[in-house]
């Protein structure tokens, strides 16, 4: 595996973090350009091996076109503030259009690479964790910064909980893929501790979407896989139960920690007064304010996480949770057929998904599909498309759902060569 690729995703995934340490938010763009790198550094898809839809992609380079036109002429009239609008560019628009120009075989990569870089983000949210953080002062001054707006309790690592979640969920459905369909004894092992490690600390995240999205990938997991890797497979979830019970025990977590994650199941059963949906009511309503008001659309980050502090300045209302709306607020038509578009996706999903069932697609694939149901589902109540580095992922899942049917490897192929692509430089 080509070390320099990897820190060049590394260093775009930490990104958001290097410019809370030093102020500066040029970082972004810094990031931003490491992900141009990392696609630059990936070999093109070989002839036969890119079962591509090339107008999904021409359509999401449309949306970006209209989304920066709708920018450009928002800030010529002065309605817009130009901060959060160059916010709403970077963190969406920019990583949208790139993973549409690299294309299904290299956002395939992408996923691939994805857990050697969520491992360095699950020790750093975990030593950084104030429950769990060693004390060591650099650790509070890298801690408390990188932390500050996190929901206490909440697992992070640099761009909140949410952001980390989702690449929990990709890492855990990569890393539990690997397992169930490689034959070498060491790679599957070290797999399944890496599936562990993610579906703990995507568990400590406490974002509720993100454990349905990680239990439904481990039940399809479960159900796909064969003979000794179903067992195994299965046993992921039954170890998570040992350090949710023993790190309690050994480090002394206060009484309102145990609460806080009892409420949290409480409202995802419905058990509570203030739900799931009772809590994204607003959020709901607001786009119809938004549509009536500017039906050509609010502009990017005009409405969602970029003006949480300083509010809208377009006559919108905010939407802070929930995908979907937000991209018929800030794009107007244009958003409305792009969350069309991104819901197409899920019915490609579901035809992936079983399609594996019945052998004719790898179970990595039916792994993928789930994971993508897992985060179009989340993105109902929830902000995945516009948060740095989750945003990447995301659209690197949804791209391979438009993939062309692909005919599985012969039998006598090799394990690994079924799971993701593996360019010359692996």
């Amino acid at each position: 595996m080509n070390p320099m690729r990897l820190l060049w995703l590394l260093l775009y995934s930490l990104a958001p973090g290097l410019a809370k340490l030093a102020g500066n938010d040029a970082l972004f763009a810094v990031g931003l350009a490491a992900l141009a790198a990392y696609f630059l550094a990936l070999e093109p898809a070989p002839a036969g091996g890119n079962p591509d839809r090339p107008w999904v992609r021409l359509a999401l380079l449309a949306f970006v076109a209209y989304g920066l036109a709708l920018g450009a002429v928002l800030l010529g009239v002065g309605i817009a503030d130009s901060r959060t609008m160059a916010v709403g560019t970077a963190s969406f628009l920019i990583p949208l259009a790139m993973v549409a120009l690299a294309g299904p075989w290299r956002a395939r990569i992408l996923l691939r690479d994805v857990p050697p870089i969520a491992l360095v983000h699950a020790l750093l949210a975990l030593v950084i964790y104030p429950a769990t953080r060693p004390d060591i002062g650099l650790l509070h001054r890298i801690g408390d910064p990188l932390l500050e707006g996190t929901f206490a309790f909440r697992l992070a690592s640099v761009s909140g909980s949410l952001a980390f979640s989702v690449v929990m969920v990709v890492a855990f459905t990569v890393s539990l893929a690997l397992h169930v369909q490689t034959s070498e004894g060491r790679r599957a092992a070290a797999s399944w501790w890496l599936a562990l490690l993610f579906l703990f600390c995507g568990f400590l995240s406490l974002q509720r979407a993100a454990w349905l999205a990680l239990l439904l990938v481990w039940a399809v997991a479960v159900v796909l896989a064969r003979g000794a890797r179903r067992r195994t497979a299965a046993g992921v979830l039954g170890a998570l139960l040992l350090p949710i019970l023993v790190v309690p025990l050994a480090i002394g977590l206060p009484d309102y920690l145990e609460q806080t994650v009892a409420d949290r199941f409480e409202t995802l059963a419905g058990g509570s007064d203030s739900g799931l949906v009772e809590e994204r009511a607003d959020q709901w309503l607001n786009v119809l304010h938004n549509v009536h008001a500017m039906a050509s659309g609010h502009g990017p980050g005009q409405i969602g996480q970029a003006v949480r502090e300083r509010g809208p300045v377009t006559g919108g209302l905010p939407v802070f949770d929930g995908d979907y709306f937000r991209l018929v607020s800030e794009y107007g038509v244009a958003g409305l057929a792009l969350t069309a578009l991104m819901l197409a996706g899920a019915v490609g999903a579901v035809r992936r998904g079983v399609q594996a069932a019945h052998g004719q697609q790898p179970i990595v694939d039916a792994l993928l599909a789930t994971a993508t149901i897992g985060l179009l589902a989340q993105a109902l109540g929830t902000n995945v498309t516009e948060l740095y580095f989750a945003n990447t992922l995301f659209w690197a899942l949804w791209l391979q759902m438009w993939g062309r049917d692909r005919t599985p490897p012969a039998p006598a192929a090799t394990m690994r060569q079924q799971t993701l692509p593996r360019s010359a430089d692996v």
